[in-house]
């Protein structure tokens, strides 16, 4: 068993046609998971994430089929004896029926492709990662409401904000949207430690709406008496705040102790909200 291993629509090393619609549009979604103790992790929030996502883009979702790849995937990773690892489902709306409409935006279409990838990580799910050094990007998100929220495949924004970083040597920044709201970091979600209050950007007009995220205000937080907020911020509130962390579905909770050069040297909120993340998301698994 060789890793990193990809299927197309079931088929182990399978190609993706040229034609096909996530190719040349980004007509599709993804999720990115992670696999732990032979478990998808926070697998049905991603499920309900995709489906949402499909309806905003009018794309049948092969439930019966995503389940089937899911299995076949955790069956292959058992035989390759991986205990850790990165899986991406990438779902587009597939090929056009007829070849001379699949050249435009329109048309009627095939079933969609189901793609799936599997990598080996070695990120330490219980362990401390090293807190985050952040800069403030200096490309802005553009508003969107239709696409809010949802993980479709078209990311240019975050690969110029990525390719900004890099040119100044930082491997994560946060985004704000062209009227100066803060929205995200570039791979995960923010939260700010306000007045004792957890807070987070609220997402209706860009930005991904995140798995850990959503877990986080809904059951997490609570569990741990947090009272949590979504609403508007902006760059004055990253000043004022006690603690600031970003999350994602890889690496969960990530302390950051820098912003643009300000040291954020608190941490008590993010280690208890990091390890009750991790307690409940084996439980849910």
């Amino acid at each position: 068993m060789v890793l990193p291993a990809h299927w197309v629509n079931m088929q182990l090393a399978g190609q993706i046609d040229p034609l096909d619609r996530g190719l040349v549009y980004g007509d599709g979604l993804f999720e990115t998971l992670r696999y732990e103790k032979d478990r998808y992790h926070l697998l049905q929030a991603h499920m309900e994430r995709l489906q949402h996502g499909c309806k905003v883009l009018e794309i049948p979702c092969p439930e019966s089929r995503i389940a089937d790849q899911f299995a076949a995937t955790a069956d292959y990773l058992a035989a390759a004896a991986c205990g850790s690892a990165t899986v991406r489902l990438l779902l587009t709306r597939g090929n056009a029926l007829d070849q001379t409409e699949g050249r435009g935006y329109g048309g009627e279409h095939e079933q969609p492709s189901v793609v799936m990838s599997a990598f080996a990580t070695s990120l330490p799910w219980r362990s401390e990662l090293p807190a985050l050094t952040l800069r403030t990007c200096e490309y802005q998100l553009p508003r969107h409401p239709r696409l809010a929220g949802i993980k479709h495949c078209n990311r240019l924004d975050q690969v110029l904000a990525a390719r900004e970083l890099r040119r100044h040597g930082f491997n994560e920044g946060l985004l704000y949207d062209l009227e100066g709201h803060l929205i995200s970091g570039v791979a995960a979600n923010v939260f700010l430690v306000l007045d004792g209050v957890l807070v987070t950007p609220e997402l209706s007009n860009c930005g991904i709406a995140g798995t850990v995220r959503d877990a986080l205000l809904s059951i997490v937080a609570p569990r741990c008496g947090l009272r949590v907020a979504e609403r508007s911020l902006g760059a004055a509130d990253i000043q004022r705040a006690s603690e600031i962390f970003l999350t994602s579905s890889l690496q969960g909770v990530r302390q950051v102790a820098i912003v643009d050069g300000v040291e954020f040297p608190e941490h008590s909120v993010t280690d208890q909200l990091r390890h009750s993340f991790c307690d409940w998301s084996e439980e849910a698994a």
